[in-house]
């Protein structure tokens, strides 16, 4: 599994989806005395593949 940060163009947050790949992604938000949104992938982002293959 991987995380979104929220920072990836392809994340549309309203639909929770990733445009790249069209998965629509897990969502898990918190709450508390800091208040988060994380969106998770099912498997990996094909981005986070293409950042592993330049390193």
């Amino acid at each position: 599994m991987s995380y979104c940060n929220g920072k990836c163009e392809h994340l549309n947050e309203k639909k929770h989806k990733c445009e790249l790949t069209g998965e629509r992604l897990t969502v898990m938000k918190y709450s508390g005395g800091i208040a988060y949104t994380v969106h998770e992938h099912r498997g990996f982002c094909d981005k986070d593949l293409e950042v592993e293959d330049e390193r």
